[in-house]
């Protein structure tokens, strides 16, 4: 593999192609990936690039890992639940359409306790 077939960096080329094979089962469910110096040597990458690609696939859900302990597929992409900066574009634009909300209702419950103070 070479790291200049299209993604930006070499740990998230890393980390695509392992996300591929888990998608395609070469890496099952509960299988255990290859350890970071064979997916390094795979891949003509230093362990740390394969580090970074590993902490990527976590983080979307994809393995589990330990200390001294190969990482484990957890799930398959279909499987995982949006990525992070996807969940936290969701919230804020909820927030956004709650902040409009409460103010529409504030401006309303305005106008009524206004109105009632008018009245005798």
């Amino acid at each position: 593999m070479s790291l200049s077939d299209g993604a930006r960096t070499g740990y998230e080329q890393v980390a695509n192609t392992v996300r591929q094979a888990i998608a395609t089962g070469e890496y099952a469910v509960g299988s255990h990936l290859p350890s970071i110096q064979q997916l390094a040597d795979d891949h003509g990458v230093s362990h740390m690039t394969v580090k970074r690609a590993l902490d990527v696939l976590r983080n979307d859900g994809l393995i589990a890992s330990r200390a001294g302990v190969r990482a484990i597929v957890t799930a398959t992409p279909d499987d995982t639940t949006p990525p992070v900066q996807e969940q936290i574009d969701s919230l804020r634009s909820t927030v956004e359409e709650l902040t409009e909300r409460l103010a529409h209702v504030e401006a309303h419950v305005g106008k009524s306790t206004h109105a009632s103070e008018r009245e005798p």
